[in-house]
């Protein structure tokens, strides 16, 4: 079964870098979009699911709903560090803890409504 995820990054150029590193998966569906306006979406920091329970602690938090395992930290950007570009892919859930460890190891924030 496919994941959707949207991955918001600075610009174009780091949008393109991570399509380039999740090439490597089995993905589908892979789009580069600009953001027109910034909308009511939460960005956190993905933590790909590790197979143990795993507790919150400090800004860390799990989820379990839906057949979304993961956890997130929450961030503080300012706007100087505004998300103008959106990445937008389907991923086999196979690949999905994968995925995550590498939008987080690039800098890529996702919707927090991807945890509930």
């Amino acid at each position: 079964m496919a994941k959707d995820i949207q991955v918001y990054v600075h610009n174009e150029d780091e949008a393109e870098d991570l399509k380039t590193i999740l090439a490597k998966y089995k993905t589908q569906d892979v789009k580069v979009d600009k953001l027109e306006s910034e909308g009511s979406t939460t960005l956190v920091i993905p933590v790909p699911p590790t197979g143990s329970g795993g507790t919150g602690t400090g800004a860390m938090a799990t989820a379990n709903s839906n057949n979304r395992i993961g956890a997130f930290f929450e961030t503080r950007e300012t706007e100087d560090e505004e998300r103008k570009t959106v990445l937008t892919f389907k991923v086999d859930e196979t690949d999905y803890a994968a995925v995550l460890e590498d939008i987080r190891n690039a800098g890529g924030l996702v919707d927090k409504a991807l945890f509930e």
